[in-house]
């Protein structure tokens, strides 16, 4: 009978610890709702202008360079830079790190894959690899090579456009000046003014 009524006094300390949880739990749940609510009206409140909002994606990009967005050409250019500076010195600082202590070396090493890893699985873009940035940074300066120079034929062939259109309107207007002076001078002959 006594290990029974031990039993019943376990089996209710359980249950009353698992109630406890669940209201810890829905106290949680409750906390993290009414945070988000205030992040909301915060963000209703304070909504910025459009450079706020842009130097703030600036900050967020400068802090993990490596995570990828959609940007204009001139911004993934600047990108592309910054990360594989970013990833030459942080490959440069390893190596140091290696000589110094091998073990400290690995445990970054696999703290970087592991990080990169967990950013793929998110669906983040993960620019990890310095030839295929270069690569990118080579084929974006030809395209931008590539479109300067097509923009420069375009001035140059509505440059030309514009002095034939002149050109044609001066003649017009010479044309029609002569014209017109002999138009006078027919006029004067045929009134006597003026002899052939």
């Amino acid at each position: 009978v006594e290990e029974r009524l031990k039993e019943i006094q376990i089996e209710l300390e359980c249950e009353k610890n698992q109630k406890g949880d669940e209201e810890k739990q829905l106290q949680k749940g409750k906390e993290k709702f009414r945070c988000q609510r205030q992040k909301e009206k915060q963000q209703l409140r304070s909504k910025g202008t459009a450079e706020e909002t842009r130097l703030q994606n600036e900050r967020q990009a400068s802090q993990h360079p490596m995570i990828g967005r959609m940007y204009t050409l001139r911004q993934s250019m600047n990108l592309i830079l910054v990360t594989t500076n970013y990833l030459q010195n942080e490959q440069s600082s390893l190596s140091q790190i290696r000589d110094e202590n091998p073990l400290e070396a690995h445990k970054l090493d696999s703290e970087v894959l592991w990080s990169n890893a967990l950013l793929k699985a998110q669906g983040a873009t993960v620019r990890d690899k310095v030839q295929m940035l270069k690569k990118s940074i080579k084929k974006q300066k030809k395209l931008k090579q590539r479109s300067t120079k097509k923009w420069q034929e375009r001035l140059e062939q509505t440059e030309k456009l514009h002095s034939d259109k002149q050109q044609k309107r001066v003649e017009n207007l010479q044309k029609r000046k002569d014209e017109k002076k002999a138009k006078q001078k027919k006029r004067a002959i045929k009134r006597g003014r003026l002899v052939k």
